[in-house]
């Protein structure tokens, strides 16, 4: 016998990278208190979180990079003109502890400071993905390719 009236728990499923992994915590938490619906959101590596959703596994959210989104868009993997911008990320720069941290203010700083450095790391990530078309633009990629 169906009671009206009675609540059915839905939980929503989502995917993301773990670059939002923090961020999405706060989040589904203040979405679960403003709505009272549940938000599982799972954390991997963005490649991984694409490669799952491109073998069908099936998600109600797919949080990754715009680009990532835009391929599995493309493919028919995610919903066509699902996509929305719901989170920007900075870029930082880090030092060896002691060493001076360098000013910058400007591109052209950022751009010096990088020709200068005696090795370069970033992230296979949206912000990775920024700096390689940044160092592109720059022309300045296949100087840097032996120190990354």
């Amino acid at each position: 016998m169906a009671t009206a009236g009675v609540n059915q728990t839905r939980v929503l499923h989502g995917i993301s990278s773990m670059a939002t992994k923090a961020l999405l915590a706060e989040l589904t938490t203040r979405f679960l208190a403003a709505t009272g619906l549940t938000v599982q959101i799972e954390s991997v590596g963005g490649v991984d979180a694409a490669k799952r959703v491109q073998s069908g596994e099936a998600f109600d959210m797919v949080l990754l990079s715009s680009d990532a989104l835009q391929r599995l868009m493309e493919s028919g993997h995610v919903q066509a003109n699902s996509d929305c911008d719901w989170a920007y990320s900075n870029v930082a720069v880090a030092v060896p502890a002691g060493h001076a941290i360098p000013a910058i203010h400007t591109a052209e700083e950022l751009k010096q400071l990088v020709l200068t450095a005696n090795k370069l790391s970033y992230s296979t990530g949206p912000s990775g993905h920024y700096l390689s078309q940044l160092f592109s633009q720059w022309g300045i990629a296949d100087a840097l390719k032996q120190r990354m």
